[in-house]
């Protein structure tokens, strides 16, 4: 057993064996980060990235070479300053293929020399940061793609991001 531990920050990796698995009904991310490894995902449910609080919440999808999607449908719940969704692939693309709703602004993010896809609607009055993970003012690219993207709030774009509408 163990008595009086306090956590103040959690890093937790999904992935199975022979990159085939999968968790079913949703996940709430409320701090810490969430990365998905290939061919690991979510099998229904909604992803919630924030708790409506300053705490840093992060959602990435971790297939290093690209080729992994996300279907589910991922919000942003209202007064969540620092929710991060994004991949860590340094080649390739990921993509996020559910709509995303924001109730705050969100930061949207890839690592340098890699591509993250948001194939669905992204949804809500508030902005979006388009940034590189690794902050080296390198290669990073965020895509749009598929359905419109209709939230009416800012894009920003930091750190030689770039981001590409198809």
């Amino acid at each position: 057993m163990i008595a009086d531990c306090e956590y103040t920050w959690f890093q937790v990796s999904i992935g199975y064996p022979n990159a085939i698995g999968a968790f079913g009904n949703g996940a709430n991310i409320e701090t810490g980060e969430l990365w998905f490894e290939a061919g690991a995902s979510i099998n229904g449910g909604i992803i919630k990235v924030g708790n409506g609080n300053s705490n840093v919440a992060k959602l990435y999808l971790h297939d290093v070479d690209g080729g992994s999607i996300i279907n589910n449908n991922i919000t942003v719940p209202s007064s969540s300053s620092q929710s991060y969704i994004g991949a860590l692939n340094t080649s390739g693309t990921n993509t996020y293929s559910g709509n995303l709703s924001l109730a705050a602004p969100v930061q949207l993010e890839s690592f340098n020399g890699g591509t993250v896809n948001f194939s669905g609607n992204i949804i809500g009055s508030f902005g979006v940061t388009i940034d590189d993970v690794s902050g080296s003012n390198g290669n990073a690219t965020v895509q749009y793609s598929g359905t419109s993207k209709t939230y009416t709030g800012t894009t920003t774009i930091n750190n030689g991001a770039t981001l590409r509408i198809s």
